[in-house]
């Protein structure tokens, strides 16, 4: 019997080693995210390690904790209240940062499907729940039915302006990181970080297109024209303390993936700007 049980043991061990071992070296073990989570590719110069997305924007489960689901409409608060509700989750989670955003927002620009024509930088970026109709924030669906809520049909091969996910090069789909509500991220920034202006436009080597833009390669034919490549307006003429990434509901061709915003602070709240959390083995 203490043989069997030690060989048990021994093989349980080496399963978490070996899933251990994939993890850290960046090979894709997608198993290993939380229910409601989708694995992240790490990004040179942004992420050194994968690490887990919520799929979907935060909600209050109705007893004060975080969770990753399709149902009920985002938990918005300040980015104080949102950090705190992400770790105390658990070991291993957080608020998203910046650094993660971009790896994410870079990967979908990347992308081919998530662009109108179909492959990377032809026409422009889905921009999801953007168009104030409703003008409120919506709750998630199925895959199958991303313009949900919009007035708007589309699918995964359909696109629209107003789809409100975005898929991963690995393949995974992410709800709402465009549209719906604001979200918050970790950094803060208690400096101005040049002119306001749309993402788009920002030229390479400019540090507010390395901080929260676009990759080179990755515009389209053009980016200062309407809607901008779909990505988004930077509100980088503030330093109100904290960094806010994505678009709202009626953001308009203002929201975009990589739209950046600069003027608040940490303990600011309305009923616009959610977060989304991340979890990292």
């Amino acid at each position: 019997m203490k043989t069997l049980i030690l060989a048990t043991l021994l093989l349980c061990i080496n399963s978490f080693a070996a899933t251990w071992q994939k993890i850290t070296s960046g090979v894709p073990t997608y198993q290993v995210c939380p229910d409601g989570y989708v694995f992240v590719p790490a990004l040179s110069g942004y992420t050194s390690r994968d690490f887990c997305v919520a799929k979907y924007e935060m909600k209050n489960d109705g007893y004060g904790t975080a969770v990753s689901q399709m149902s009920g409409t985002p938990w918005v608060g300040s980015r104080v209240s949102a950090r705190a509700a992400c770790q105390a989750i658990g070991y291993g989670y957080d608020l998203i940062s910046n650094d993660q955003w971009q790896t994410i927002a870079r990967n979908i620009a990347g992308t081919a499907s998530n662009w109108s024509g179909g492959a990377v930088a032809n026409g422009e970026l889905n921009r999801g729940h953007t168009d104030a109709l409703p003008a409120v924030t919506l709750a998630a669906a199925a895959d199958t039915d991303p313009c949900n809520g919009t007035g708007q049909t589309c699918s995964a091969s359909t696109w629209d302006s107003q789809r409100r996910t975005h898929t991963l090069s690995n393949g995974n789909v992410i709800w709402d990181l465009s549209g719906n509500v604001v979200e918050w991220v970790t950094n803060d920034s208690n400096v101005s970080n040049g002119a306001r202006g749309n993402i788009s436009t920002m030229s390479a080597g400019d540090i507010r297109q390395t901080r929260y833009g676009a990759a080179a390669g990755t515009f389209c034919a053009t980016p200062s024209a309407s809607p901008y490549c779909g990505m988004g307006e930077g509100i980088f003429n503030y330093a109100g303390g904290a960094v806010s990434r994505g678009g709202r509901f009626d953001g308009g061709i203002y929201a975009g993936v990589f739209a950046t915003n600069l003027y608040y602070a940490s303990t600011f709240s309305d009923s616009y700007t959610g977060f989304r959390c991340v979890f990292t083995p």
